[in-house]
Formats: C-alpha cells, structure tokens, sequence
C-alpha cells in the first residue's frame, strides 16, 4: 500500500485516506484486531510526505481503544495507541437551523413541494428533541428517526407528519 501511494503523491502531489468508524476495529477477533493495529502501526511509520489519515471514531469508543477496554479490551495494540493520539476535532449535534435544513434536504430528493405539506414546523422540532436526547443531535440518528416517521406516515397515509405523530412513533418503535 505505502508503494501505490507514493506512486499516487508522485502524480498527484496529496492524498488523504478516511478511516471511517473507526471502533468496528472492536468488532474482529482479537487476533485479527491486533494484526490490524500492527499493520496500521506499520503504515503509520511508513510517514509517507503529503499523506493525511482520518479517523473517524465515536468518542467513548476512541476512549476505550486509548485504555485497552471495554469493546476494546485485549484487541487495542498500544503502539499504535501512541501513534495515533494526535490532534482531534469533536463533532457536535447539529443546531436547529441545520436539522431543518437537514430534513428539507432529505425530503427534496424525493418531494418538490412545500416542506410543511409533508412536515410541521413542531413535527422538526420533535425530531430534532428525539435525536439529541437519542443521538446527540448527529446525522445518523436524525436519518434512523427520519426514516421511521416516514416510512410510518407513508403506511398510514398521513400527511403532513405531526408533532404527536413524531412522538409516538418515537415512543413505540424506537
């Protein structure tokens, strides 16, 4: 891998590799996680100029990687601990403007009307109640809370979604 990407960076000049949720490392055998953290470790070492890595990991999970417990107990190779506690950026929820925007964009892809003959303003607001005190706000937890609501009012054939709809399909199936 080290050797494509320096072949990469000769032609391209920059890379970056995502590393996305990070904490499924967890779910391997513990031989297979240690063998990865070593191979990571090793890549790591490589220090390839002009390659940036991102991890992405859930905090609790990042913690018990870092203290070899938890989902991680017995699967964290802690060289490679040391190797990768460098700088981070902690994603916060999204705000009230950005879940209504959220949701508009989630229903645009499949509606061209007005937003509020598919949602009430209180009905937005709901979701964005339940997938903080669920979630912490993030996009993945408003799209599982989205998806039931709508797949529920699609059923039902009840339209617009309200408020007291969103709180008892919240109550009942999540």
């Amino acid at each position: 891998l080290s050797d494509i990407l320096r072949i990469v960076l000769a032609i391209n000049k920059k890379f970056v590799i995502l590393l996305d949720e990070f904490e499924d490392i967890a779910n391997l055998s513990t031989s297979n996680a240690l063998a990865y953290g070593k191979a990571f470790r090793r890549f790591i070492d490589e220090n390839i100029p002009n390659l940036k890595i991102i991890i992405s990991c859930v905090r609790d999970a990042y913690a018990m990687f870092q203290e070899n417990t938890g989902i991680f107990s017995g699967k964290s190779y802690m060289a490679l601990v040391d190797r990768i506690n460098f700088p981070r950026i902690e994603l916060t929820g999204l705000s009230e403007k950005e879940v209504k925007s959220f949701i508009k964009d989630f229903i645009s892809k499949n509606y061209k009307g007005d937003i509020h003959e598919i949602i009430t303003e209180d009905a937005i607001l709901a979701i964005l109640r339940e997938a903080t005190d669920r979630y912490g706000g993030s996009p993945r937890g408003i799209i599982i809370i989205c998806h039931r609501i709508f797949n529920e009012a699609l059923k039902r054939k009840i339209w617009p979604i309200s408020k007291e709809m969103v709180e008892e399909i919240c109550q009942t199936q999540l």
